[in-house]
């Protein structure tokens, strides 16, 4: 999270420190000064060895060092001197000084200290300085003590009590499930991946969660609610099998996976918001969500009628269509194109398909049938990193120059958000939501800010 307070740094090295007799640097830690230097102290009184300076940096790191002056034969003798640590003098002479200088980051710290047991941060890469300000680790995670976590910033900053029984990933763009248990009581949370604040708390088993507004609750009486645009009612039981949300519909699909004979059996199908099956007439099965009263779906229809050279009505083969249809199951129009959907349909009424006549070619088509980024003629894969942002990836062999045209970002209405030369300046771009406004960073530089719907609001090499 890029917009919490960092910690100033306050010292000048090979300088005596000027501040006060005492740093706060989070809710467990702090910086006190000594007679020769400044030790670490708990919220218990439990204090660290003694260091001479001390730099509290940004990204939460901290810059110590020991010194205690040479002495004259010291000075003279051309043999490393190893430091003795034990040893201290206040602000001795820097060009006689022996110094040993040691960077680590606050939790690092705190782990050495006994202060927690371990930290977590997805992913479990080096945790250096560069790699935080770069954005490779998640700007959430986790510190651990004695079997209970605590939500915690890069920057060392607290966030949470030691109260939640596991140490859930904070992904970009994933709601964060995770629990705790208060007066006997299992208590489910859902946590907001920027800035780690719980959306959601129940006592009941959460079945499913799509956003603040929406999600599907099991209570101890095994009674299903279904809270949707922020009111709750009672629901039967198939709502468990509802994975998407419809937008603007009456409709509702579900999936329902069970065993049968040592079988896996799927069922798909169509239900109102009130739980009631619908049947449509012959087969068509849902493989969408609905959005403003359309759907994907395959229907099942026998061939023509064929017949052999005496005559005789040949067996009909059972057909997959893959069709758009509308609320009352009629066809809004055949896709052709289409060999495999990819995902559902999002907010924009768009959803990701790949390209039945280019192997390997993703595109994306919206609740009509239209292309808003049509197929490029080359494999390629398309992901959707955020709510209408698409990424394309080319994976063309062996690649060309045309086929490497392909790769950009993408929002809803086809537009590409990065141009030629920020494409020829580095490949490892990388999408990041903010509170306000929404980046594509490399190395902490932001190439584009966008707005929340995806519009470029200012771009750095235009």
């Amino acid at each position: 999270m890029k917009s919490i307070l960092t910690i100033a740094m306050f010292i000048i090295p090979f300088l005596c420190y000027t501040q006060s007799d005492y740093k706060q640097i989070n809710k467990y830690l702090a910086l006190k000064k000594t007679k020769n230097g400044y030790v670490f102290t708990d919220n218990k009184g439990k204090q660290s060895r003694e260091y001479t300076n001390v730099n509290l940096k940004n990204y939460g790191f901290i810059e110590m060092s020991i010194s205690y002056p040479r002495s004259l034969n010291e000075i003279k003798s051309p043999q490393p001197i190893s430091v003795d640590t034990t040893r201290f003098e206040k602000c001795g002479t820097p060009l006689n000084d022996i110094y040993t200088k040691l960077d680590i980051h606050v939790f690092q710290l705190m782990k050495e200290l006994q202060i927690i047991d371990d930290f977590e941060f997805y992913p479990f890469s080096e945790f250096t300085w560069a790699d935080i300000r770069d954005g490779k680790i998640n700007d959430i995670g986790y510190v651990l003590k004695e079997g209970k976590y605590a939500l915690v910033s890069t920057h060392g900053e607290f966030l949470s009590e030691f109260k939640y029984n596991h140490s859930t990933y904070f992904d970009d763009n994933k709601p964060v499930i995770n629990n705790y248990t208060e007066n006997g009581k299992l208590i489910t949370v859902v946590l907001d991946h920027l800035t780690g604040l719980e959306w959601l708390a129940t006592s009941d088993s959460l079945v499913r969660y799509w956003s603040p507004e929406n999600y599907l609750v099991k209570t101890n009486e095994h009674k299903y609610f279904l809270t949707y645009k922020a009111k709750t009612v009672e629901v039967p039981e198939i709502w468990k099998y509802v994975e998407y949300l419809s937008y603007e519909s009456s409709l509702f699909t579900y999936k329902n996976l069970y065993s049968k004979n040592r079988l896996t059996v799927e069922e798909r199908g169509f239900i109102t918001f009130s739980g009631e099956k619908i049947e449509p007439k012959g087969e068509i099965i849902p493989y969408t969500n609905f959005y403003n009263g359309h759907c994907l779906v395959t229907e099942v229809v026998e061939e023509e009628k064929r017949l052999d050279n005496q005559g005789n009505v040949l067996p009909q083969k059972k057909l997959k269509v893959l069709k758009i249809i509308n609320e009352n199951f009629e066809t809004i129009k055949v896709l052709d194109e289409v060999s495999y959907i990819r995902s559902s349909f999002n907010k924009y009424g768009q959803i990701v398909v790949e390209n039945k006549y280019e192997t390997d070619n993703n595109f994306v088509i919206d609740y009509t049938g239209k292309h808003i980024i049509p197929p490029s003629g080359f494999a390629n894969r398309i992901k959707e990193v955020y709510a209408g942002i698409y990424r394309i990836t080319d994976r063309a062999y062996p690649s060309s120059d045309e086929s490497r045209k392909q790769e950009n970002f993408y929002n809803q209405k086809g537009e590409k958000l990065l141009n030629k030369r920020t494409l020829e300046t580095t490949w490892d771009i990388k999408f990041k939501e903010g509170i306000q406004e929404n980046y594509l960073i490399y190395n902490n530089f932001k190439f584009v800010t966008l707005d929340k719907s995806n519009r470029i609001i200012n771009s750095y090499f235009e």
